[in-house]
């Protein structure tokens, strides 16, 4: 004996059809395509939320969602509420006394909350030092290899222009005219490089 068949309403395009009266399910669809379309329009309205800052209902993407954002509907109402967080009464007092406690001045070394005891600035290694606050690498390497501190007028070279290789046969010790000597060469090829503007 076959089975009765109704005839239904899709869910997702409302598109009429027949289907057997044992297998119907609340909602149905007509096709799969349908099913896939009405799952995925689910979970996209099942995001939306209300924006921290001016009340707006709004769906936050998906990508946001997984960095932990998705908590204000544009750009303009996070930074106007960030502003607010960071100029806010309370704020300006903790930063008042953060500043008082430092001595009017931004803690640098074991006091900074990202201190690491060493970082890179223009490419070149700097390493904390107790008594003389951050250093080169370079020039405390070649300073342990003379056997002295170096002095205003004396540079250090790295031979194979990696500014990173502070190994002491990569260091070379000169004045400041012998290093212009040095790099001679790349400074007239960068000079030639430069498109002078023509005039007349």
């Amino acid at each position: 004996m076959k089975a009765h068949k109704l005839e239904m309403a899709c869910a997702e395009c409302g598109r009429s059809y027949f289907k057997r009266a044992d297998r119907i399910r609340d909602p149905d669809f007509c096709r799969i395509a349908c099913r896939k379309s009405w799952d995925a329009r689910r979970r996209f309205e099942s995001r939306a939320r209300d924006c921290e800052y001016c009340g707006k209902n709004f769906i936050p993407r998906a990508a946001q969602l997984r960095a932990g954002g998705g908590r204000f509907c544009s750009v303009s109402c996070s930074t106007r509420a960030m502003g607010h967080l960071i100029h806010s009464p309370e704020s300006r007092k903790k930063a008042a006394a953060t500043w008082r406690r430092n001595g009017n001045k931004v803690p640098e070394g074991p006091g900074h909350p990202q201190f690491m005891g060493r970082k890179l600035v223009s490419g070149y290694v700097m390493v904390w030092v107790d008594d003389r606050g951050y250093i080169q690498e370079h020039r405390l390497v070649a300073e342990k290899s003379l056997g002295r501190m170096l002095r205003a007028d004396e540079v250090v070279h790295h031979r194979n222009e990696i500014r990173t290789d502070n190994r002491p046969e990569n260091l070379a010790v000169m004045t400041r005219a012998e290093h212009m000597n040095e790099h001679r060469d790349t400074l007239v090829t960068a000079r030639k490089a430069v498109p002078w503007r023509k005039t007349g």
